[in-house]
């Protein structure tokens, strides 16, 4: 589980000896014996289907490891009867990771009391992933064990599930939608108009993607930030709207999080340098385009940005790997959110 949680936690690949490090499971012996425990630990998770991906050609030409979470699917879960059989794994053609887990009743009793108490915890890395994990069990479990079971849902979750429901059902009928969104500028509502064209869930918050016909192109809204969420009556095909024939989902689902922003604001550039070791890693996921290399190996990129806090976060979570170097009010909100973070934890300031 340490392992899992430091791959999926870090966007750039580490390296064997990166990870030796920094887990204390392989911080004592030798370096043979230290090696020999992460690469049993290795295999153990791949044969359980955790697709743990190597990657080559690091920094130093060293392979490095990485966890990608769009490819790691939990396993469906259900629950038996006490003393029944259990039934081996089966795995689900087409999809990567383990099949089908059996638990007893007393087992999902302690998975949900565990994951309740990791998404209660204040500043817990892993409490989104405890909370979606639950909101999973909700549909793995017969729903005479789930209400049982489940922690009751928040205010908020009940309101993003009516929208997600109205926009689903918008999207299948080719409906438009109105809604006032959360403007990101003036901290204000705006009423909006969107012919959707795509749901999309990234980085823990569900986003509709659609013609804007205030804007009139097409533009990405965060759910959690529409207010008032109305659909349109359907329409004879002549007066409805189509989705455009090049149009594909999945291409908004690689973005990253700094990339799908708040189309309320114009996407801006930044300047951002990675370091030496990141540089490979930068252009392995195409993030942003080459402006210089420097001698010291590292390079600067420009990066289109549509949500600057979540570029901030980012940069953050590579620990030192980047830093944003332009715009200058970006480079110092992203040292302000870092004084912020180290005073909650009590912990050194890694400059970005």
């Amino acid at each position: 589980m340490d392992l899992i949680a430091l791959l999926a936690g870090r966007h750039i690949p580490l390296s064997q000896s990166d990870i030796r490090d920094a887990l204390p499971a392989y911080a004592e012996g030798t370096e043979t014996s230290r090696r020999q425990r992460f690469e049993r630990d290795k295999r153990a998770l791949r044969d359980l289907g955790v697709p743990i991906e190597t990657v080559e050609g690091g920094a130093g030409d060293e392979s490095g490891y990485r966890l990608r979470r769009g490819d790691f699917y939990l396993p469906a879960l259900r629950v038996i009867e006490s003393g029944r059989r259990r039934s081996p794994a089966r795995r689900v053609p087409g999809v990567r990771g383990a099949g089908t887990v059996s638990l007893g009743p007393a087992e999902a009793a302690a998975v949900v009391e565990a994951l309740s108490g990791l998404s209660g915890l204040p500043a817990c890395p892993l409490a989104n992933e405890a909370r979606a994990a639950l909101m999973k069990l909700t549909v793995d479990l017969p729903s005479a064990e789930a209400p049982a079971l489940l922690a009751p849902p928040s205010e908020r979750g009940e309101a993003i599930r009516r929208r997600m429901r109205m926009l689903g059902g918008a999207l299948q009928a080719a409906c438009r939608v109105r809604f006032r969104y959360l403007s990101a500028r003036s901290h204000g509502l705006e009423a909006r108009t969107v012919a959707p064209y795509g749901l999309l869930y990234r980085a823990g918050a569900w986003y509709v993607v659609g013609h804007d016909e205030t804007r009139r192109a097409i533009r990405t809204f965060r759910v959690s930030r529409m207010h008032d969420l109305e659909v349109d009556p359907p329409q004879v095909e002549a007066a409805g709207y189509q989705i455009p024939e090049g149009f594909r989902i999945e291409a908004y689902a690689r973005r990253e999080p700094w990339e799908l922003g708040r189309e309320d604001v114009p996407s801006r550039v930044a300047r951002v340098r990675f370091a030496p070791e990141a540089v490979a890693w930068a252009r392995r996921n195409g993030w942003g385009t080459v402006e210089k290399q420097e001698p010291d190996g590292s390079e600067v990129r420009h990066l289109e940005v549509g949500d600057p806090e979540a570029l901030m976060r980012w940069v953050l979570s590579l620990r030192g790997a980047a830093r944003i170097e332009l715009p200058a009010e970006w480079r110092d909100g992203a040292r302000e959110m870092a004084k912020r973070i180290a005073e909650a934890h009590s912990c050194a300031v890694v400059s970005p």
